[in-house]
């Protein structure tokens, strides 16, 4: 999941910063993209459940089950919305 998180960060202009820990991942939103909600709510609308938290950063905290699939799913559709 960190791997492709950071693989993210580094093709997008709108991260900041990736911290993970685990399955438990905060992506920062640079202050000039806006604030996190709305590509929360693009994730949603995709299928994937995220948090914004503390204005900037996507919280994402998938289930310690997770397939690989699963996370390639994942992976793709913060590309979609972030990159």
């Amino acid at each position: 999941l960190e791997r492709g998180l950071k693989k993210i960060a580094s093709q997008s202009k709108l991260v900041s910063e990736v911290r993970a820990r685990g399955l438990w991942a905060g992506i920062e939103i640079r202050s000039e993209s806006g604030k996190a909600r709305p590509f929360c709510l693009k994730l949603i609308e995709r299928g994937i459940l995220a948090k914004d938290t503390r204005d900037q950063v996507i919280r994402i905290a998938p289930p310690l089950t997770l397939k690989d699939e699963e996370l390639d799913f994942l992976i793709h559709g913060l590309e979609a919305v972030l990159c």
